[in-house]
């Protein structure tokens, strides 16, 4: 039998994107909402880091690596347990691999290649151009890229259209 705050723990890892859950979460843990707003805790009950001032931002509530945003350059890049921040004025996309757990990774995509091909299965992601396919292969958990008028092959070949 699980409580009510432990399953809101494991539909938060499930979906990092879930805010309300993680103001539920803090609740659930006992912290203050001046706490919750202000705290950006870590993965498995860590400390993690305390963001305060105006402009801070917590990136990666309880995931393995929490920390603040102090730079409107910069934006909050979260794959499950993972998170890091992405420059936005270089055009960077929020990208990852791995997971659901500790193997998970959380990384940013250059500007000229802002699609991120990812299969969340895998421990493999490629940073494609814009206009491309993201392609997977299963048997060898690879994800790659195949230039616009072209088909994705196998092993990382791309086929003529």
């Amino acid at each position: 039998s699980y409580s009510f705050c432990t399953l809101l723990v494991g539909t938060h890892i499930v979906n990092m994107k879930l805010f309300l859950s993680a103001v539920v979460i803090a609740l659930c843990y006992g912290l203050s909402s001046a706490q919750a707003a202000n705290n950006c805790p870590g993965a498995g009950g860590t400390a993690g880091v305390n963001c305060t001032g105006g402009a801070d931002a917590c990136c990666g509530i309880y995931t393995m690596f929490p920390q603040c945003v102090t730079n409107s350059s910069f934006a909050c890049c979260v794959h499950y347990l993972a998170a890091t921040q992405c420059n936005v004025t270089k055009g960077e996309t929020c990208c990852g691999g791995g997971g659901p757990g500790a193997s998970s990774y959380a990384t940013c995509c250059p500007g000229d290649k802002p699609l991120c091909c990812s299969n969340s299965d895998f421990m493999s992601h490629s940073c494609c151009a814009k206009d491309a396919t993201c392609c997977w292969d299963y048997n060898t958990e690879m994800t790659w890229c195949c230039d616009k008028g072209t088909t994705c092959g196998t092993g990382g070949q791309c086929n003529m259209a």
